[in-house]
């Protein structure tokens, strides 16, 4: 199997101002660069969706009632630095209201291993082969306990050999005081919970694991 990681971010649900938010405000108040260091701005071709702002191999997103930052590179140290950027947002405007926020690690897996296929094959497939229809993709939820918030791991499967896996760290809460305790979870205790369900559960080999 190949397990590759793709598009880790960190993410605040609130009313965020695009007015201060700008590419300067986010490089001021987000990354507390100076007013002279250039910051590259993507804006999507299509004209739809709001523009991008990259700095520090980092993308920032202001969209409608949320703001994103996303490592260029899907890494732990990646993730902690865009949790830390979102804290500066949150300590530089102190009175947005907020009512959640989380952080994502994803992976897609190639070449996928008879164990995990076996999770996804229920009594509903078999009734849906009974009946000659053919199924075309797969996918599952679970909603589980870690520490004060919660992990959403969403699996989904188009075919036998290909599946992304996502794990959603998630905290729902109108006080900012939890949301930033839930942004500042240790790293390392992230790390175990994820190695934990990649090898305990989807039987994923530790070699296999990106470090």
């Amino acid at each position: 199997m190949i397990l590759k990681p793709v598009e880790w971010n960190t993410v605040v649900v609130g009313s965020w101002n695009p007015a201060i938010l700008t590419p300067q405000g986010i490089a001021d108040i987000l990354f507390k660069k100076p007013a002279d260091v250039p910051v590259e701005i993507m804006v999507p071709l299509d004209g739809i969706g709001p523009p991008r702002v990259g700095i520090d191999e980092q993308i920032v997103t202001v969209e409608l009632g949320r703001l994103v930052v996303e490592s260029k590179k899907p890494e732990w140290s990646g993730l902690e630095q865009s949790r830390r950027i979102v804290l500066n947002a949150i300590e530089g405007l102190p009175r947005t209201p907020l009512s959640a926020a989380g952080f994502n690690v994803r992976y897609c897996l190639e070449g996928v291993a008879a164990e995990l296929i076996e999770l996804f094959e229920t009594k509903f497939d078999a009734l849906l082969s009974d009946a000659m229809i053919k199924i075309l993709g797969r996918e599952m939820r679970r909603s589980l306990e870690f520490n004060n918030g919660i992990i959403n791991v969403h699996i989904t499967g188009f075919d036998s050999t290909k599946y992304n896996v996502l794990m959603n760290f998630e905290k729902q809460s109108k006080a900012t005081k939890d949301l930033v305790d839930w942004l500042n979870t240790g790293i390392e205790s992230v790390k175990d919970i994820v190695r934990k369900i990649l090898q305990d559960v989807l039987k994923i080999s530790k070699e296999e694991i990106p470090e």
